[in-house]
C-alpha cells in the first residue's frame, strides 16, 4: 500500500530517526524494477495505446501510392521539399513530353542493306523532338550459316539512326534482341538467318498482343486538369460498350436505326412509304449460314419472278448457249473458243470461221417476202485509209520486248533507251531495232534540231552522237544521276538531275552548267515549239518560260513521262493514264490509258506520239491524218477446195436466168467456171457474126462473145 509523499517526507525530516515500519512503508510505496507495472495502474496509458496504429496498419500505410493522395494534393507549402524550381519543372516536363516514338516509317531491304528514307522516323528524347531529313543506308553482317540474330534499329540523341547487333542463337527465339543503349530509343527490328533476313518492321517486335483486364493504359484526365490516371482495360472496355450499344445494333434486344428494324423471331423488317413495318424477311437456319448480295443497284427477284426462268445447266466448254424452250438452256452448234470460230464442226476450228463438214454447205442471205427484191451480199477484203479512225494509244504489236526509261525523235527516226541499249524506228515506221551501242544503264534520251542524238548514262557521263550517224562520244561532265533531256528549238540542251540542279549545254556547245534552281527529285524533260522548257519531280511539272529564268511551278501530279507535240500539245502520264493539254494551256484531260506505267514518250514530226511503259511495249497514237503512202488494200481470195489426184476442184458463177416480165420464178444457171487446170470455161457463150449482129442481138456493150469460127469478141 502506498503511504503519501508528504507522510515520507515528515519521516525522515533533520534530527529524526525513522523506524523499521516507516522505512518500509517508504519503500513500498514504489515500484520495484523487478516488479512489472500493469496498463491500469499508469494513467491514460491504455487510452493513449488505443488510440495509436498497428505496425501492420503502418507498414502497409507506407507502401500504399494513395495513403497521403489527398493531402499532399491540397498542401500549401514545400512539404519539406528542398529542389528547385527547375528540378520540378524537368519532372514536369519528364511527364508531360517523355521519351517515344512520334512516327515509325518504313525499313527497306535489299539483301543485307538496310535503306531509310528521309523524313521516315521522328522521336523524343530527353524533350527534344528529332526528324531526320537525310536518307540512311547501311549494309548489316550476315549471321553464321544456319544460325538466327535479332538486330535492333535506333534513334539517337544526335538525331541519327544506329543498328545494334544482337546475339546470335541456333533458333529465332533464342536469339535475343540487344539492349537498347542509354541515350537511344527503339524504332524497328531485324531478324537475320545467315546471309538472308528473315523479317523487319518498324513495329517493336516483342510486344503484348493479349489485353486482360488487370492491364492499364494512362490518360490525361480532362475533368483533373489533365492529371495523369491510369484506367483499367476492364473499365475501358466496360464504357465502351456502353457507347457502341448507343449507336450499334445488340444482340439481346430489338434495335431500330434508319429504318431497318430486327426481330427476336429471325426476322428482318424494313419500312414501307407510310413508315410502318408491314415487309418481313423470315427464314428458319438450321445452321450459320451466309447470303451475299450482287453489289450493283436491282430488284431482287422472287419464285414468282423465276417461274419462267431458264434454269442453269452444265454447258461445255466454249459452245454458245442457247434456249430449247422458255426454261430450257442447252449448248447450241456455235463454237467459239476467242480465237476462232465454228458452226457444226466435230473438231476444234482452226480457221477464223469454220463449217462442219457433215455436208455440203450454203452462205448466203434469205430470201426475201414476195413484195421485196433480193437483199445483196457484199464480201471484201480489208481496206488502208488516210484519215484518223481514234485517238486512243495502240499498242505497237508484236510487242518491242523491252522496257522504255526514256524516248526521243529526230526528223528522221524514233529512239528509244533502257537500263542497257538503245533502239531505233527507223522513218517512223516498223519494229524498234537494237542500236548496237556499248550496254550502259541509259537513264535519258534527246535529239536536237540538227539531228545530233544525246543520251545520258545513270551516276555517269553524257554522250553525243552527231547527226545520227557514228560512234556515241563522252561528252566528259561530271557523273550524276541525269534522269530527264531535252533541247530546244534554239539548240540549248538540257539535263536535270534527280536531287539536284537542271544543267544547259548553250547552243549545242560546250559543258553542261548548272542553271542553279531547287533541289528537287528532277525526272523526265519536254522542249515546246516556242521554247518554253518542261521539268518534272516527283510530284509536279515546273515550266521555264521561253528557255529563260527559273523553273516555275506549272501543274500538280505525279507525272512520269512528258512531251509536246508539234502542234503545241502538252502528252503527260501519271501511271498508265495518258493526259493531254491542249496547245500546253488550260486542263488536263484523259486521253487513254494502257498496260503499264508510262516513263518514256516522244513526239514524231508527223505529229505522232510515242509512249513506252515499263514493261514490254512501246503505243502510238497516230496523229498523222494521210499516214504512210503506198499502203495496199487487202486482197479478196477465192479459194475452192482441193481434192486428190486428177480429181475436180471448181469455182463456179451462178447467175438466175432472166424470163419475160411477169412472177414466174427465174432458175438458176451456171454461167462459167474455172477449172482445176486453171482454165476459164463459158458454159453458153452467146454466138455473133459480128459487133453489130451482136448489138441487134441484144449484148451489152462491153459484153463478150464469140464467132461460129470461135474468135472471142468485146461488144463495143
Amino acid at each position: 500500500m502506498a503511504t503519501n509523499i508528504n507522510t515520507i517526507l515528515s519521516w525522515f525530516k533533520t534530527g529524526l530517526k525513522p523506524t523499521q515500519a516507516q522505512f518500509w512503508a517508504s519503500w513500498q510505496s514504489f515500484w520495484h524494477k523487478d516488479e512489472q507495472i500493469p496498463q491500469s495502474n499508469i494513467t491514460d496509458l491504455t487510452s493513449t495505446l488505443n488510440a495509436k496504429a498497428e505496425k501492420s496498419q503502418l507498414e502497409g500505410h507506407n507502401h500504399d501510392p494513395n495513403a497521403h493522395e489527398e493531402a499532399i494534393g491540397e498542401k500549401l507549402d514545400k512539404g519539406g521539399y528542398t529542389g528547385t524550381a527547375k528540378d520540378i519543372d524537368e519532372r514536369i516536363a519528364a511527364i508531360e513530353n517523355p521519351d517515344r516514338v512520334l512516327k515509325f516509317g518504313t525499313i527497306n531491304i535489299a539483301g543485307l542493306a538496310i535503306t531509310i528514307e528521309a523524313n521516315a522516323f521522328a522521336w523524343v528524347l530527353n524533350k527534344v523532338t528529332y526528324l531526320i531529313p537525310d536518307a540512311f543506308t547501311e549494309t548489316i553482317p550476315a549471321a553464321t550459316a544456319g544460325m538466327y540474330r535479332n538486330d535492333i534499329l535506333v534513334g539517337n540523341q544526335f538525331g541519327q539512326y544506329s543498328i545494334i547487333e544482337g546475339i546470335e542463337a541456333a533458333n529465332g527465339e533464342a536469339a535475343a534482341e540487344p539492349a537498347v543503349p542509354t541515350g537511344t530509343i527503339k524504332l524497328g527490328f531485324i531478324s537475320v538467318f545467315g546471309t538472308a533476313i528473315a523479317s523487319f518492321g518498324s513495329t517493336p517486335s516483342i510486344e503484348k498482343t493479349t489485353m486482360v483486364d488487370a492491364d492499364r493504359i494512362v490518360i490525361d484526365d480532362s475533368a483533373d486538369s489533365f492529371s495523369k490516371k491510369s484506367v483499367k482495360w476492364v473499365s475501358i472496355k466496360t464504357s465502351l460498350k456502353t457507347w457502341f450499344d448507343t449507336i450499334y445494333l445488340t444482340q439481346n434486344s430489338n434495335q431500330e436505326v434508319s429504318g431497318v428494324k430486327t426481330f427476336l423471331a429471325g426476322k428482318l423488317g424494313l419500312r414501307n412509304a407510310a413508315n410502318t413495318f408491314t415487309s418481313f424477311f423470315a427464314n428458319s437456319n438450321t445452321a450459320a449460314r451466309t447470303y451475299t448480295l450482287q453489289n450493283r443497284n436491282g430488284i431482287i427477284a422472287d419464285n414468282t419472278d423465276l417461274a419462267t426462268k431458264q434454269s442453269t445447266f452444265t454447258g461445255i466448254a466454249n459452245y454458245i448457249v442457247k434456249s430449247l424452250d422458255s426454261s430450257t438452256l442447252i449448248s447450241s452448234r456455235l463454237f467459239d473458243n476467242g480465237t476462232f470460230f465454228g458452226i457444226g464442226t466435230y473438231r476444234t476450228p482452226v480457221k477464223d470461221f469454220t463449217l462442219g463438214n457433215q455436208t455440203n454447205r450454203e452462205i448466203g442471205v434469205e430470201n426475201s417476202e414476195n413484195t421485196t427484191k433480193g437483199r445483196d451480199l457484199i464480201i471484201s477484203a480489208g481496206k488502208t485509209i488516210n484519215f484518223i479512225i481514234d485517238s486512243s494509244f495502240v499498242k505497237i504489236s508484236p510487242s518491242v520486248g523491252f522496257p522504255s526509261y526514256d524516248m526521243t525523235a529526230s526528223s528522221n527516226n524514233v529512239y528509244a533507251c533502257n537500263a542497257s541499249k538503245i533502239f531505233k524506228q527507223s522513218g517512223g515506221t516498223g519494229p524498234f531495232l537494237d542500236i548496237g551501242i556499248v550496254t550502259r544503264n541509259y537513264r535519258a534520251i534527246t535529239s536536237t534540231i540538227t539531228n545530233d542524238i544525246y543520251v545520258s548514262v545513270k551516276d555517269g557521263d553524257i554522250y553525243k552522237q552527231i547527226n545520227e550517224s557514228g560512234s556515241f562520244v563522252a561528252l566528259g561532265q561530271t557523273p550524276r544521276n541525269y534522269t530527264g533531256m531535252c533541247s530546244s528549238p534554239n539548240g540549248d540542251v538540257y539535263a536535270s538531275v534527280s536531287n539536284g540542279d537542271i544543267y544547259k549545254q548553250t547552243g549545242g556547245n560546250g559543258d553542261f552548267l548548272p542553271l542553279d534552281q531547287t533541289i528537287r527529285t528532277w525526272g523526265r524533260m519536254a522542249a515546246a515549239p516556242n521554247g518554253d522548257i518542261f521539268a518534272l519531280d516527283s510530284s509536279s511539272i515546273y515550266k521555264q518560260l521561253g528557255g529563260v529564268g527559273d523553273f516555275i511551278f506549272y501543274k500538280t501530279g505525279a507525272y512520269g513521262g512528258i512531251v509536246i507535240a508539234p502542234n503545241n500539245n502538252l502528252y503527260a502520264a501519271i501511271g498508265i493514264n495518258i493526259y493531254m493539254q491542249t496547245n500546253s494551256d488550260g486542263a488536263f484531260n484523259l486521253t487513254d490509258s494502257v498496260l503499264a506505267p508510262i516513263w518514256g514518250m516522244a513526239s514524231f514530226v508527223n505529229g505522232n506520239i510515242y509512249a513506252g511503259d515499263y514493261s514490254n511495249n512501246i503505243y502510238v497514237q497516230q496523229n498523222s491524218d494521210t499516214g504512210i503512202p503506198n499502203l495496199d488494200g487487202g486482197t479478196l481470195k477465192l479459194k475452192s477446195g482441193t481434192g486428190k489426184g486428177n480429181a475436180q476442184s471448181k469455182i463456179e458463177f451462178i447467175t438466175g436466168q432472166k424470163l419475160s416480165s411477169g412472177t414466174d420464178m427465174q432458175i438458176e444457171t451456171l454461167r462459167g467456171f474455172i477449172d482445176e487446170n486453171g482454165h476459164m470455161i463459158w458454159t453458153n457463150m452467146p454466138t455473133f457474126s459480128d459487133n453489130s449482129a451482136a448489138l441487134a442481138g441484144g449484148l451489152p456493150v462491153g459484153c463478150e462473145y464469140k464467132t461460129a469460127t470461135g474468135d472471142r469478141k468485146i461488144v463495143y
